[in-house]
């Protein structure tokens, strides 16, 4: 598999703004956010089919994203962290802050 835009980014050869990192995933800010601390969260494992990560990797994954979320909510002014998964060019998890408002139009919708 080719190198990615995100490989580049984990090897550093790509500046970004890092939230945090561990030996396995890396999260870091979005370059066109969608809101103010829109995070991406990717394994180092170049990957680009989210169910091809073993169970224990996609497990983990998440445990590692919730920790990223658990911190944004402290420190930026929101009701929740949301999720989404893709998979461009890696498995990359998504966190957006969502406010009271969103909330609340996405449930009278459903």
């Amino acid at each position: 598999m080719e190198e990615t835009i995100f490989t580049k980014i984990v090897k550093g050869e790509i500046p970004c703004y890092k939230i945090a990192e561990d030996d396995r995933f890396f999260a870091f800010l979005d370059i066109s956010p969608l809101a103010k601390g829109h995070t991406l969260v990717i394994t180092k494992l170049q990957n680009d089919y989210i169910f091809d990560l073993d169970d224990k990797m996609l497990g983990d994954m998440m445990v590692f994203a919730k920790k990223v979320a658990t911190a944004m909510k402290k420190v930026l002014p929101c009701q929740r962290i949301g999720v989404a998964a893709s998979m461009c060019h890696i498995t990359t998890f998504t966190l957006f802050p969502s406010m009271e408002w969103e909330i609340w139009i996405s449930r009278r919708r459903a």
